[in-house]
């Protein structure tokens, strides 16, 4: 779809051609005051004095109401201002003189009243407009496009979806502008752009970013209410603008867009700050090859930090502004930026990308699918690692408005955007339930720190997600260098085993059983405390798993036996006991034979992957050696294991 920040330059061609015949021709007026009036308008207009020109149209109109040509200049000056309502009562009063005054007036009054949500006012026009059998086939084809756009707008309308914005308060919200917001996946923390002035506001002159600028601010969520929300200090934000930020999921880091900046590659770039204890990092600039001499906004970071969409207007794009991915290496560099294409992007701006933490659904804005107006809300979903399904949100989450930056909660049942729905509060950030068909896959996480289990100190270690039947690992992260703390998301769905591993220490293992739900659940709290490599310690293999009643290993057991394998090569002093376990269910006797088979399965798998059986054994203990009570399931279930013991080192 056109631009509806109005297709300016084609409205000047028709503009100084009515001008130029306007000139030459007789004007509709006798009146001599009007015509002195209205030249000193001209005079005005020509030197981009609007305000002047309207006092000067407005004393011709007073002297001959009748006076057409001055009601077709305001249009013409209110179009340059952004003001529809202006420009569509002036095009009204020529049209009311004399319906035939100026045709290409009808496309333009039909662009405004689109603007401004009059749909069926503006097929009206659009239609009047076509019927006047135009020989421009680029405004013919755009007019048909409009004509579309308006079809399905009123549809929408007349069909409208469940929308019941709830005001986040006045701790986010003030009288100015506040916008994009963004989470952690926990939704503790929500950090959002602010527009401040830059003096003291006047209000004749319209707000931009020559008046204002755009900080970021940040708030916690203490007892279910949030804190009274703080700037990101001088270090983040400064007389520049600072805005469009992406939170990860455990609110560690932020990737947000400075402009004009002195280490910048173009007018603006994408940073990142890392939040160390109570403070901030210095920024940091992403560099090559996401950053260019273009410009670059609006950063996206999925939540296994291993990939980063951003909008930019570099070349290899569709249209103008496109959205943009980055994977990150082995290594740990971004890799080449990589367009998402035509399934999403168009010859219009398409951004605001937030991929929700189901890895699956994309949300994202675009001025080019068909919508209600200029920029409306999307959703897509990953099939083949492609987006395709696209779906407009509908009608009143989307408007004839611009509609951008949209965050989706984990649970993937409630949507926080900004908005300026309300009078003199200027535009403030909102809740809102959101319907089934444009909710993301559900999404849960485990959370807590990792420590050493003698000494209690918090440790840095890395940790794996894993989904299980695949075998693919759904993201690698290292807990907080500080105080040991981690998040990991949890798609519903599928089965996972989370691996937990530092040098020096045993690795530690979970297994998160999800496979059979698809509704979200209560997040997981998990303190991990890793056992030193010492003679006697031990660990046990939660994602190792049988039949009832076997000994063959199932194949989601392997992850779990590969890094057994790749703890021993790392360490290749240890040796090792694999030891099985039984809950007290059945004959001790038939208990021993099965733990006793089941830990030389794990053995095997060892010796037949590379490791030296000189380093390893394996022992059955049946029933006798329990962890937890056996008079419930849950206590069977752990007592129902497989071990591994330091046996040397």
């Amino acid at each position: 779809m056109e631009n509806l920040l109005k297709t300016t330059f084609l409205l000047m061609f028709h503009f100084l051609t009515f001008i130029g015949i306007a000139q030459n021709h007789e004007l509709s007026t006798s009146s001599k005051k009007a015509l002195q009036f209205y030249d000193q308008a001209l005079s005005e207009y020509n030197n981009y004095n609007y305000n002047k020109a309207i006092i000067k149209l407005d004393e011709a109109i007073k002297k001959d109401e009748n006076f057409i040509e001055p009601y077709l200049l305001k249009a013409q000056i209110s179009n340059a201002l952004n003001n529809n309502e202006g420009e569509i009562e002036s095009y009204e009063n020529a049209f009311a003189l004399n319906a035939e005054c100026y045709l290409p007036g009808y496309y333009y009054l039909a662009i405004a009243q689109l603007n401004t949500g009059k749909y069926f006012e503006a097929r009206d026009n659009f239609n009047k407009y076509l019927d006047f059998k135009i020989s421009n086939d680029k405004f013919k084809l755009s007019t048909k496009k409009y004509i579309k756009q308006c079809d399905f707008a009123i549809h929408q309308v007349n069909n409208p979806v469940s929308f019941n914005p709830v005001n986040l308060g006045d701790s986010i919200n003030t009288e100015l502008d506040e916008y994009w917001p963004t989470l952690s996946v926990d939704e503790l923390t929500i950090v959002f752009t602010r527009l401040l002035p830059r003096y003291e506001p006047n209000p004749s002159v319209p707000v931009s970013l020559k008046t204002h600028h755009e900080d970021l601010y940040f708030s916690y969520k203490i007892n279910n209410n949030w804190a009274k929300a703080k700037n990101m200090g001088k270090l983040i934000n400064s007389g520049g603008n600072e805005g469009t930020q992406s939170l990860s999921v455990d609110g560690k880091y932020y990737f947000y867009t400075a402009c004009n900046r002195n280490d910048s590659y173009g007018g603006c770039d994408i940073y990142y700050v890392e939040k160390k204890e109570n403070t901030w990092s210095k920024p940091v600039n992403v560099g090559k090859p996401v950053n260019s001499r273009y410009k670059e906004t609006q950063p996206a970071i999925s939540s296994d930090g291993q990939t980063l969409f951003f909008v930019s207007n570099r070349p290899g794009g569709k249209g103008k502004l496109d959205i943009w991915k980055c994977s990150m290496s082995e290594e740990g560099y971004w890799q080449e930026p990589i367009n998402l294409g035509d399934s999403i992007n168009t010859t219009e701006d398409d951004g605001s990308p937030y991929l929700h933490p189901d890895g699956e659904t994309l949300y994202f804005s675009s001025k080019g699918h068909l919508g209600m107006g200029n920029a409306d809300v999307f959703i897509a979903k990953m099939k083949n690692n492609s987006f395709c399904k696209i779906k407009n949100l509908g009608y009143p989450i989307n408007t004839f408005n611009d509609e951008q930056g949209l965050y989706i909660s984990s649970g993937g049942t409630k949507a926080f955007f900004s908005s300026n729905r309300e009078e003199n509060k200027g535009k403030d950030i909102y809740m809102f339930d959101i319907y089934k068909d444009i909710q993301p896959n559900p999404v849960t996480y485990v959370k807590g720190y990792i420590a050493d289990a003698i000494s209690k100190k918090r440790l840095l270690a890395r940790i794996e997600l894993i989904e299980l039947e695949s075998r693919e690992t759904k993201a690698a992260i290292v807990s907080d260098q500080y105080n040991g703390t981690y998040l990991v998301c949890l798609p519903t769905g599928n089965n996972y085993a989370l691996n937990v591993s530092k040098r020096g220490y045993l690795f530690h293992s979970e297994n998160f059983s999800l496979k059979d739900s698809n509704n979200y659940i209560d997040p997981f709290l998990l303190n991990v405390e890793l056992q030193p490599i010492m003679i006697g310690s031990k660990g046990i293999l939660k994602n190792i798993f049988f039949e009832i009643d076997s000994y063959e290993l199932k194949k989601e057991s392997y992850i779990e036996l590969d890094k057994l394998i790749m703890f021993l090569k790392n360490n290749p002093q240890v040796e090792i006991e694999v030891s099985g376990h039984t809950d007290s269910t059945g004959e001790e006797a038939y208990n021993q034979e099965l733990s006793e088979k089941r830990a030389k399965s794990v053995y095997d798998y060892l010796a037949n992957n590379q490791i030296s059986t000189l380093k390893i054994t394996f022992k059955g203990y049946g029933s006798s050696q329990p962890i937890d009570d056996n008079k419930t399931k849950e206590g069977r279930a752990k007592n129902r294991r497989t071990e591994f013991k330091i046996t040397r080192k």
